[in-house]
């Protein structure tokens, strides 16, 4: 059986998709970040648009080397170094996956005293400035805690650090 138009198929499957969710990031560049989150206690949190679109393309990456070699496997036998081949890139794919999953659901939205945070899987929390204790960690980022159990945490790199880190130190909840 001949498995070229099959694996063809495939990859322009992957790359359809691959454009197709960077495509999907774009509608994060038409909303503007409010520059009076200050004033207002309302903003969100979000990974920047450049992390997901890289993700997306390590996804579709991932994909074609797991096709390619899985195929390699196929048409060269199932010898030892093929399988931990394949094996290496479904690992790839898997932590890409996890990734762009993760790019696309986490978001950590603050209303004045209310958090709401979305993980992963989308499950949301919501939780107030009151009740929270946010401590900053190797200059890195900052880490909420609820009752000494760690919630979420927030990259200094992220442009909104500083206005979660301002209304933390408006609530009276930042240690250092």
């Amino acid at each position: 059986m001949n498995y070229d138009y099959i694996e063809v198929a495939l990859f322009i499957c992957v790359i359809v998709i691959t454009i197709l969710l960077i495509v999907s990031n774009r509608k994060d560049q038409k909303k503007s970040r409010s520059t009076d989150a200050i004033d207002t206690g309302i903003f969100c949190i979000k990974e920047p648009r450049f992390v997901k679109n890289l993700f997306c393309v390590g996804w579709g990456v991932a994909s074609i080397c797991l096709i390619g070699s899985f195929f390699s496997c196929i048409w060269n036998g199932f010898t030892l170094g093929n399988i931990i081949t394949v094996l290496v890139f479904l690992c790839f794919e898997l932590f890409n996956l996890y990734c762009l999953l993760r790019t696309k659901y986490w978001k950590i939205s603050v209303n004045k005293e209310q958090i709401l945070y979305r993980n992963l899987f989308g499950v949301t929390k919501e939780y107030n400035f009151k009740e929270i204790l946010v401590k900053q960690k190797n200059n890195s980022a900052i880490v909420a805690y609820k009752d000494n159990k760690k919630i979420f945490s927030i990259g200094t790199e992220l442009i909104e650090y500083a206005d979660f880190l301002w209304w933390a130190v408006k609530y009276k909840v930042y240690v250092k």
